[in-house]
């Protein structure tokens, strides 16, 4: 087999993040091979190294007990030799220092990779039409995926990014009190203002926790929405102090 994602793993802690990693990329498209059992024998290692040999793109997923491997160690040599491009995932720990100068996709706490590691992934190794997932294994064989959680399987549009229009809505309604203040606050009513201040506060967090949800699913941060979070700061603070004082 060749134009495969081989994935290197920790047998002893990440088997199950592994299978779910192999199920997600193949309900994507991509054709995956995985030692998904410890076999023991000369032609176990020779099959290893075949498939290392024959990936498209080598993804090794990262943490302590798979730092500490043998084989985990003897794979990522592999890929080093035959030049296969190698995408680490940060599932725990810290990342690899033979691999400190490979990027690395952050997926603690069982995530899958974000869709622009995919898009990437689609780049080295194109996505085949699928009907339905499969992963093939050692023997060549290919094993049916039913008894790994369904929503891995079920491809949901991420829908498109708005982050940065709400968050640009939460910034602009944030600056809105800043209007009042162009003219003397003696002049104008201070309970005007407050309730000016309230009305255009409410408006920028409901906002900014639109862009930040937007940025959450995209994997992205939401800048603008923390600028917004921090102007509404300063209002605040500045409307405790004027009601102190007038």
């Amino acid at each position: 087999m060749t134009g495969h994602i081989f994935i290197s793993y920790s047998h002893s802690q990440d088997r199950g993040y592994a299978e779910r990693l192999a199920a997600y990329l193949a309900s994507c498209g991509h054709r995956v091979w995985f030692d998904k059992e410890i076999i023991q024998g000369d032609r176990w290692p020779q099959a290893i190294r075949t498939n290392i040999d024959s990936c498209a793109a080598f993804i090794v997923v990262m943490t302590p007990e798979a730092e500490r491997s043998e084989w985990v160690e003897k794979e990522i040599d592999q890929a080093h030799h035959t030049s296969r491009p190698i995408l680490p995932l940060l599932l725990r720990g810290a990342r690899f220092f033979t691999l400190a100068n490979v990027q690395y996709e952050d997926v603690t706490g069982g995530r899958m990779p974000s869709p622009n590691f995919m898009q990437h992934l689609r780049m080295i190794a194109p996505a085949q039409q699928v009907s339905w997932p499969q992963i093939p294994g050692f023997n060549g064989t290919t094993h049916s995926p039913t008894g790994l959680p369904g929503p891995l399987f079920q491809s949901k549009p991420i829908g498109k990014d708005r982050t940065t229009l709400w968050g640009q809505l939460a910034v602009a309604t944030a600056g809105l009190p800043i209007l009042p203040l162009l003219f003397s606050i003696t002049v104008l009513h201070f309970a005007y203002f407050a309730n000016f201040f309230i009305l255009s506060t409410a408006l920028s967090v409901v906002f900014g926790i639109l862009s930040t949800q937007q940025a959450r699913r995209h994997r992205r941060k939401p800048r603008l929405a923390y600028v917004a979070f921090l102007l509404d700061g300063i209002w605040l603070a500045l409307v405790v102090t004027l009601s102190l004082t007038v």
